[in-house]
């Protein structure tokens, strides 16, 4: 971070991908690794870099007339990795746009996760956290016309997980980047 003061950042809003505007169809696998000294650069062009400080797992099941308190059966359920910043990474794919994921992951749900960007293209960078990310449930009634999400909270973040964060945008984020806090 403090290079990163150093330097002039632009702060970008993009589509949420959480509210259906983008979805990810195509899936390729790449190979990742760790970014170099100087950040990381495709053929000298600027990066976005997103930032997400509590991913999770979503659980979305579509369940035609769901009610609270009674036995309700799933029509189908769907996995995706989600989080503000990990959401536009996923849309900035679609968009043909590279970028780095950079998420604080946590447990075999965090592995999870940065398994499943991997095998969409998008490169993941993190810094480990204790305890397992977080996995949400979101309910779609397509009878009723509603979305019920039930959101767990994140595993706590402790400072030495917030000075390696530092460290590792330091390193990532170069002079002319862009850097995407959702």
């Amino acid at each position: 971070m403090r290079r990163l003061l150093k330097h002039q950042l632009r702060f970008a809003q993009l589509l949420d991908a959480s509210k259906g505007q983008c979805k990810i169809t195509d899936f390729t696998q790449v190979s990742v690794s760790v970014p170099p000294e100087g950040g990381i650069r495709t053929a000298g062009k600027p990066m976005i870099v997103t930032l997400t400080l509590n991913p999770a797992i979503d659980k979305t099941v579509v369940i035609p007339g769901f009610r609270a308190g009674a036995v309700n059966r799933i029509q189908t359920l769907r996995t995706d990795v989600g989080g503000k910043g990990v959401n536009v990474s996923k849309c900035l794919k679609k968009l043909g746009c590279a970028s780095l994921s950079v998420a604080l992951w946590g447990g075999s749900t965090g592995k999870h996760a940065m398994e499943a960007l991997k095998a969409m293209g998008i490169t993941p960078l993190t810094v480990g956290v204790e305890g397992d990310t977080r996995t949400n449930l979101k309910i779609v009634d397509p009878e009723q016309g509603e979305n019920t999400d039930i959101n767990e909270p994140g595993p706590a973040i402790g400072r030495r997980q917030l000075e390696d964060l530092v460290d590792l945008l330091d390193r990532t984020v170069g002079e002319g980047d862009l850097l995407v806090i959702s």
